[in-house]
């Protein structure tokens, strides 16, 4: 990756680590922002699955050159087949509920699912090299 210039960047968190911490479990995780874009104030715990805030912003650590640890979790770009997953999850998870969808509405639920995803939408996966 080429040296980004802090005042290049679009988002004040690009290129961050950034640290969460657990309203449930209390742990601390640090993740990486690996691209020019926005990142969740709450993301799922890696530990016990509760919500983990950004806090402490001012220690955010500008790192555009930063290699990850194996495992460690990183922000990057949602690509299209993690927002049709999502999508198909979504419609699973309605079944049995008040706001189940008819089988034949399927394909049209989870475009307009998708529709609703911005460019540059984050996820976090695991780092694994």
């Amino acid at each position: 990756m080429d040296r980004i210039n802090r005042l290049q960047r679009n988002h004040p968190e690009a290129f961050c680590l950034m640290t969460y911490k657990c309203d449930s479990c209390k742990k601390e995780e640090v993740l990486w922002n690996s691209r020019d874009g926005v990142t969740p104030f709450i993301i799922n715990c890696a530990f016990c699955d509760g919500d983990a805030v950004h806090f402490n912003f001012r220690s955010d650590r500008f790192m555009p050159n930063y290699c990850p640890d194996k495992g460690q979790r990183i922000f990057v770009d949602m690509t299209a087949e993690r927002m049709r997953e999502i999508a198909e999850l979504r419609f699973e998870q309605a079944k049995g509920t008040p706001y189940e969808i008819p089988l034949e509405n399927k394909d049209e639920f989870v475009e307009s699912f998708i529709s609703g995803f911005n460019p540059g939408e984050p996820d976090i996966v695991e780092w694994s090299e």
